[in-house]
């Protein structure tokens, strides 16, 4: 196998890893809308399609990697395989690897930031559950809610707290 056809599988699987975490990303806009719809039906769709995604760009990485070890890059991270390959590659070659590096790395770090964000979403959506069910069954908090006296003698009356003082 000559050493061009080696970068060109390493681009290849490079680029499918690009693709797919920019549709990662897509996704995770998505899933932010569905979160905020509160659709769990899309929220579901979108975080199966989520799974397969992360499993194809897991597998294309063992193809990437195997083409780098091809290349006698095995064990680098990705930048310094890079780095290596534009030290050796033609100038066409060492850009095509910087442009989609550029682009796995942009992806990921928006996604990671969109993904904390999701989390923080998901977290809001289930403590608002939380206090809505309580709110609904008439369940007392098992602290005191920090409220005024009076307030904690009307609550008391009513047998249901709906309000959290605490927030």
């Amino acid at each position: 196998m000559s050493i061009n056809s080696s970068y060109e599988q390493a681009l290849a699987a490079l680029t499918e890893i690009a693709r797919d975490y920019e549709e990662l990303l897509r996704l995770s806009y998505e899933k932010r809308d569905a979160i905020i719809q509160n659709d769990g039906e899309s929220l579901r769709a979108v975080t199966q399609r989520e799974s397969v995604l992360a499993a194809r760009a897991a597998a294309l990485d063992k193809n990437r990697e195997l083409a780098f070890d091809r290349l006698g890059l095995e064990g680098l991270a990705l930048d310094a395989a890079i780095e290596r390959i534009s030290q050796n590659a033609d100038g066409e070659t060492a850009r095509a690897f910087s442009r989609t590096r550029d682009i796995v790395v942009r992806a990921v770090s928006a996604l990671k930031k969109e993904n904390e964000r999701n989390r923080e979403l998901l977290n809001a959506a289930i403590e608002y559950i939380d206090f809505m069910f309580n709110v609904i069954h008439g369940t007392r908090a098992p602290e005191p809610l920090h409220a005024s006296r009076s307030f904690e003698r009307a609550s008391e009356r009513n047998g249901a707290v709906f309000f959290d003082c605490t927030q």
